[in-house]
C-alpha cells in the first residue's frame, strides 16, 4: 500500500505538502552481495549509478537509490555485503524500490546464507 498518513494534533488540513502531515511507509530489510557497478550517464557521468546485487536467494537486482555522492565516487567493491530496505516484492519475485542502507562489515556472504 501507500502507507499511513499521520498529522499532528489539532492541525488544520491543507492542500499542499505540509510540515504538519508525515506519510509513514512499512519497508523491509535484507542483506545483498555487490556483484558489479553500474557507471552512470549524464549527471552521474563518471560515477556510481547503480550496484548489480544478489539476495541470499540468488535474485539479481540493480540498487540504485539510496548512494550518498561519496558512495557514487568510491562504490563498494564488488564481494561487499550490503543491507537494503525494499518496499514489497514484484511479481518477478524482486525488490520493488530497493533503497541502499549500508555496508555490513559484521557480515560475510557466507553467513548471509
Amino acid at each position: 500500500g501507500e502507507g499511513l498518513m499521520l498529522r499532528a494534533p489539532g492541525s488544520r488540513y491543507e492542500r499542499a505538502r505540509s510540515g504538519t502531515l508525515l506519510k509513514a511507509k512499512a519497508w523491509q530489510e535484507e542483506e545483498a552481495l555487490v556483484l558489479g557497478h553500474e557507471a552512470g550517464q549524464g549527471p552521474l557521468s563518471g560515477k556510481l549509478a547503480s550496484l548489480q546485487c544478489k539476495s541470499p536467494d540468488g535474485r539479481k537486482f540493480s540498487i540504485g537509490s539510496g548512494l550518498s555522492e561519496e558512495q557514487r565516487r568510491k562504490p563498494p567493491v564488488v564481494g561487499t555485503v550490503v543491507t537494503y530496505r525494499f518496499s514489497e516484492l514484484t511479481t518477478d519475485n524482486l525488490p520493488r524500490w530497493p533503497r541502499l542502507v549500508g555496508n555490513r562489515v559484521d557480515l560475510n556472504w557466507v553467513q548471509c546464507c
